[in-house]
Protein backbone atom coordinates (compact mmCIF):
# COMPACT_ATOMS: atom_id res chain seq x y z
CA UNK A 1 0.00 0.00 0.00
CA UNK A 2 1.03 3.59 -0.49
CA UNK A 3 1.36 4.79 3.11
CA UNK A 4 3.81 6.36 5.50
CA UNK A 5 3.41 3.82 8.30
CA UNK A 6 0.78 1.50 9.79
CA UNK A 7 -1.30 4.37 11.18
CA UNK A 8 -4.52 4.41 9.06
CA UNK A 9 -4.63 8.21 9.38
CA UNK A 10 -1.48 8.40 7.23
CA UNK A 11 -2.69 5.93 4.60
CA UNK A 12 -2.57 7.43 1.11
CA UNK A 13 -5.85 8.08 -0.70
CA UNK A 14 -4.83 5.75 -3.54
CA UNK A 15 -4.76 2.84 -1.09
CA UNK A 16 -8.54 3.16 -0.91
CA UNK A 17 -8.58 2.46 -4.66
CA UNK A 18 -6.57 -0.72 -4.09
CA UNK A 19 -3.30 0.79 -5.35
CA UNK A 20 -0.14 -0.70 -3.87
CA UNK A 21 3.49 0.24 -4.58
CA UNK A 22 6.66 -1.74 -3.93
CA UNK A 23 10.26 -0.79 -4.65
CA UNK A 24 12.08 -3.48 -6.64
CA UNK A 25 15.69 -2.44 -7.10
CA UNK A 26 15.65 0.87 -8.99
CA UNK A 27 12.04 0.40 -10.14
CA UNK A 28 8.66 0.94 -8.54
CA UNK A 29 6.09 -1.78 -9.11
CA UNK A 30 2.43 -0.95 -8.64
CA UNK A 31 -0.76 -2.97 -8.69
CA UNK A 32 -4.35 -1.81 -8.66
CA UNK A 33 -7.74 -3.49 -8.89
CA UNK A 34 -10.13 -2.19 -11.53
CA UNK A 35 -13.69 -1.77 -10.23
CA UNK A 36 -16.82 -0.47 -12.03
CA UNK A 37 -16.63 2.91 -10.26
CA UNK A 38 -13.39 3.54 -12.19
CA UNK A 39 -15.04 3.08 -15.61
CA UNK A 40 -15.65 5.83 -18.13
CA UNK A 41 -19.38 6.61 -17.75
CA UNK A 42 -21.44 4.54 -20.17
CA UNK A 43 -18.59 2.09 -20.87
CA UNK A 44 -16.91 -0.86 -19.22
CA UNK A 45 -13.37 0.53 -19.52
CA UNK A 46 -11.02 2.04 -16.96
CA UNK A 47 -10.71 5.83 -17.21
CA UNK A 48 -7.43 7.01 -18.72
CA UNK A 49 -7.37 9.72 -16.04
CA UNK A 50 -6.95 7.02 -13.39
CA UNK A 51 -3.93 5.66 -15.24
CA UNK A 52 -2.62 9.25 -15.30
CA UNK A 53 -3.01 9.55 -11.52
CA UNK A 54 -1.18 6.25 -11.02
CA UNK A 55 1.56 7.33 -13.42
CA UNK A 56 1.91 10.68 -11.66
CA UNK A 57 2.17 8.93 -8.30
CA UNK A 58 4.80 6.42 -9.43
CA UNK A 59 6.94 8.89 -11.39
CA UNK A 60 6.56 11.45 -8.59
CA UNK A 61 7.85 8.97 -6.02
CA UNK A 62 10.85 8.18 -8.24
CA UNK A 63 11.74 11.84 -8.84
CA UNK A 64 11.20 12.85 -5.19
CA UNK A 65 13.65 10.15 -4.05
CA UNK A 66 16.18 11.28 -6.66
CA UNK A 67 15.99 15.07 -6.22
CA UNK A 68 15.36 15.23 -2.45
CA UNK A 69 15.64 17.48 -0.54
CA UNK A 70 14.77 19.69 -3.54
CA UNK A 71 11.08 19.73 -4.48
CA UNK A 72 10.24 18.55 -8.02
CA UNK A 73 7.65 20.20 -10.27
CA UNK A 74 6.00 18.45 -13.19
CA UNK A 75 6.90 19.68 -16.66
CA UNK A 76 4.86 17.12 -18.59
CA UNK A 77 2.90 13.94 -17.94
CA UNK A 78 1.21 11.90 -20.65
CA UNK A 79 -0.48 8.51 -21.01
CA UNK A 80 -0.85 6.59 -24.26
CA UNK A 81 -3.22 3.62 -24.57
CA UNK A 82 -2.47 0.70 -26.87
CA UNK A 83 -6.15 -0.31 -26.76
CA UNK A 84 -9.15 0.40 -24.53
CA UNK A 85 -8.19 -0.04 -20.90
CA UNK A 86 -9.41 -3.18 -19.10
CA UNK A 87 -12.80 -3.33 -17.45
CA UNK A 88 -11.81 -5.54 -14.51
CA UNK A 89 -8.96 -7.43 -12.93
CA UNK A 90 -5.58 -6.13 -11.85
CA UNK A 91 -3.49 -3.54 -13.65
CA UNK A 92 0.24 -3.80 -13.00
CA UNK A 93 2.63 -0.91 -13.48
CA UNK A 94 6.41 -0.69 -13.61
CA UNK A 95 7.98 2.76 -13.25
CA UNK A 96 11.59 3.36 -14.25
CA UNK A 97 13.94 6.29 -14.41
CA UNK A 98 14.70 7.06 -18.03
CA UNK A 99 17.07 10.01 -17.60
CA UNK A 100 18.47 11.99 -14.73
CA UNK A 101 20.10 15.19 -15.90
CA UNK A 102 21.36 18.30 -14.13
CA UNK A 103 18.04 20.07 -14.54
CA UNK A 104 15.46 17.55 -15.82
CA UNK A 105 14.35 14.11 -14.64
CA UNK A 106 12.37 11.78 -16.94
CA UNK A 107 10.55 8.59 -15.89
CA UNK A 108 8.35 6.10 -17.70
CA UNK A 109 5.61 3.69 -16.65
CA UNK A 110 4.40 0.55 -18.43
CA UNK A 111 0.87 -0.67 -17.61
CA UNK A 112 -0.01 -4.35 -18.13
CA UNK A 113 -3.29 -6.22 -17.56
CA UNK A 114 -3.42 -9.29 -15.33
CA UNK A 115 -3.47 -11.39 -18.52
CA UNK A 116 -0.05 -9.92 -19.46
CA UNK A 117 -1.36 -7.68 -22.25
CA UNK A 118 0.28 -4.25 -22.62
CA UNK A 119 -2.38 -1.66 -21.84
CA UNK A 120 -0.61 1.71 -21.87
CA UNK A 121 2.61 3.58 -21.30
CA UNK A 122 3.19 6.90 -19.60
CA UNK A 123 6.04 9.36 -19.36
CA UNK A 124 6.70 12.20 -16.98
CA UNK A 125 9.33 14.91 -16.95
CA UNK A 126 10.20 17.00 -13.93
CA UNK A 127 12.56 19.74 -12.81
CA UNK A 128 13.45 21.12 -9.41
CA UNK A 129 11.37 24.01 -8.10
CA UNK A 130 12.96 27.28 -9.28
CA UNK A 131 13.32 28.57 -5.72
CA UNK A 132 16.22 26.62 -4.12
CA UNK A 133 14.81 27.46 -0.67
CA UNK A 134 11.78 25.25 -1.35
CA UNK A 135 12.75 21.89 0.14
CA UNK A 136 11.18 18.77 1.61
CA UNK A 137 11.22 18.83 5.40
Amino acid sequence: MVRVDDDPRTQHLLSELGHAVTRVGEELHGTASVVPEMHVPGTSHLRTSILAVWADTLTGLLVAATLAPRVPVTLELDVHLYRPAPSSGIVRAVARTIKTGRSVFVAGVEFVSDSGENVAFAAGSFMTAPDPKVRFS
